[in-house]
């Protein structure tokens, strides 16, 4: 990459993820936000406009009037929990490689508060993103954080508007509007036998040009912020993720070289905590346990 293309797309991430030690070894090529989405026909309901602060999650769970309606709904199985216990960390300024931080123990003990009030389901415990997204669409959560890929799901279900679900501004729910990223990316593969076609065609996946054909073509967000905020690209929502983009801080999410047994082991501890089965102290210092084992 020259540096006018490195330059391009988003610096935090290509450092945390697609670098090291001043070599690239990887072309994002497609823009995954964990975005805010809301069932507005539930908010309407409640009285809310949007949901700005943790108040309205109270508000939105007291109008609900089916008991297997909640305000908030997630993907809490062990091997996905992960995405959203880092998502809350964001918001209160902590940090996932810490849990000796008070700011990253009180996200977990915020998250573990929406399941003893009631503002979220335990039937989550064995979701991943596919239920989530099922009951979401189906009208039994009044929002979710989901990535942007989430889009065409709620495009082909007929359920995706500005008065049905959408994406929506992050709330307040703590001090900072932090959010995760992640990127599809490109590498050229070691065994290739054809590895100067494949520079080639990274180098033009990376570029202005490619970026752009893949938006248009695809009809999905490209990686290089330029081409995002490219007035000429109208998909649906980019207004909403130029947003994202503009105003809020963006995270990697925390990934290492084997990173299903990290995200597993820190999904159990982390549901053995909210179900009560482990005492605070003692999640916080198996959580960082976990943490100085995978990373």
């Amino acid at each position: 990459m020259t540096e006018e293309v490195r330059d391009s797309f988003p610096q935090k991430y290509l450092e945390s993820i697609c670098e090291e030690n001043g070599h690239i070894y990887s072309v994002p090529f497609q823009m995954d936000i964990m975005m805010f989405w809301v069932n507005q026909e539930l908010l309407k309901q409640a009285g809310l406009d949007e949901i700005k602060n943790t108040g309205d999650f109270d508000i939105l769970q007291k109008s609900l009037k089916n008991p297997d309606q909640y305000a908030y709904g997630d993907a809490w199985e062990n091997t996905h929990v992960y995405n959203s216990l880092s998502q809350f960390v964001n918001f209160w300024g902590g940090d996932y490689f810490d849990w000796t931080d008070p700011k990253t123990k009180d996200a977990a003990r915020y998250m573990k508060s929406m399941l003893d009030e009631k503002n979220t389901s335990p039937a989550q415990f064995v979701d991943q993103y596919e239920q989530m997204e099922e009951k979401f669409i189906r009208g039994k959560y009044g929002c979710v954080f989901m990535y942007t890929s989430a889009l065409g799901t709620f495009l082909d279900a007929d359920v995706y508007g500005k008065n049905k679900i959408h994406m929506a501004p992050l709330p307040v729910l703590h001090k900072k509007k932090a959010t995760n990223i992640a990127t599809w990316q490109y590498v050229l593969n070691n065994a290739s036998e054809n590895k100067d076609a494949a520079v080639r065609f990274l180098q033009y996946a990376a570029g202005y040009e490619g970026s752009t054909e893949y938006a248009k073509i695809m009809k999905s967000y490209p990686a290089r912020v330029d081409v995002i905020e490219n007035e000429d690209i109208d998909l649906e929502g980019i207004d909403m993720i130029r947003k994202y983009l503009r105003e809020y801080t963006l995270n990697a999410r925390p990934l290492c070289e084997n990173s299903m047994g990290a995200v597993s082991d820190m999904g159990k501890l982390f549901q053995g905590y909210v179900l009560g089965q482990c005492e605070e102290d003692s999640f916080f210092e198996q959580a960082q346990n976990c943490i100085n084992t995978y990373y």
